[in-house]
C-alpha cells in the first residue's frame, strides 16, 4: 500500500515526499525504497562514527542514520574506511551521506558506495548541482537555511526538472542567520 494511500491525504503526502526530495519509488527500483512514514514523524540521527553508536539509534527506532563526510567537523567519517559495517547495519533504517559543498567527482565517489542509500546537502549546493546529482541514481535530501521563524511562513517552490524538488525561503524576509534548520 502507497504512502499516500495509508495516509488518506494523497496530495498533502506528495508534497511532502517532492519538499524532501524523495523521487517516486519506481526510480530506484532494486534499491533501497524511502517511504516517509504515514503516522508518526521520521527520525534520522546524523553524525554517527562508529557501529555501536549506529547499531544503537537502529534499536532506537531510527529511521535514516547519517554520516558526515565533511573533514571540517568532529563528527567527520570516513566511508570507504568504514564501509564494511555500514553495509552491514541492519534493514530498514536508510544510510545518508553528510556531503557540505562536494565536488562533482567527490559526490560521484560517494553515491557510488552500495551501502550509501542517500545522499544529504548541506552546503551551497544550487538547483543544477542537486538535479545533476539526482542523476547518479540516489536519493537526494537538501538540508535549507532558514534565517528565522518567520522564513518557514513564506516558503516558495523550488523546482528543477526532475522529480525532485524541494522548498527554499526568501532570504529577504528573514533576519542574519543562526544557524541551520534541516526540513527532513
Amino acid at each position: 500500500m502507497s504512502v499516500a494511500r495509508r495516509a488518506g491525504n494523497g496530495k498533502r503526502v506528495e508534497a511532502l515526499r517532492e519538499s524532501l526530495c524523495v523521487p517516486p519509488p519506481l526510480r530506484y527500483d532494486g534499491r533501497v525504497k524511502i517511504e516517509l512514514p504515514a503516522s508518526r514523524v521520521a527520525v534520522k540521527i546524523c553524525g554517527l562514527t562508529n557501529r555501536d553508536d549506529a547499531i544503537a539509534a537502529v534499536e532506537a527506532g531510527a529511521d535514516f542514520l547519517g554520516f558526515n563526510t565533511w573533514k571540517g567537523t568532529v563528527r567527520f567519517i570516513d566511508l570507504e574506511a568504514n564501509g564494511e559495517w555500514i553495509a552491514a547495519l541492519p534493514r530498514p533504517a536508510v544510510r545518508v551521506a553528510l556531503l557540505v559543498n562536494p565536488s562533482h567527482g567527490e559526490t560521484e565517489r560517494i553515491a557510488s558506495f552500495p551501502f550509501v542509500d542517500a545522499l544529504q546537502f548541506h552546503g551551497d549546493e544550487d538547483a543544477a548541482f542537486c538535479k545533476w546529482a539526482a542523476a547518479l541514481g540516489k536519493p537526494i535530501i537538501r538540508a535549507i537555511r532558514a534565517r528565522d521563524a518567520r522564513a518557514f511562513a513564506v516558503p516558495r517552490p523550488f523546482r528543477h526538472r526532475t522529480s525532485c524538488s524541494t522548498r527554499m525561503f526568501r532570504e529577504s524576509s528573514a533576519a542574519p542567520a543562526r544557524g541551520r534548520i534541516l526540513i527532513s
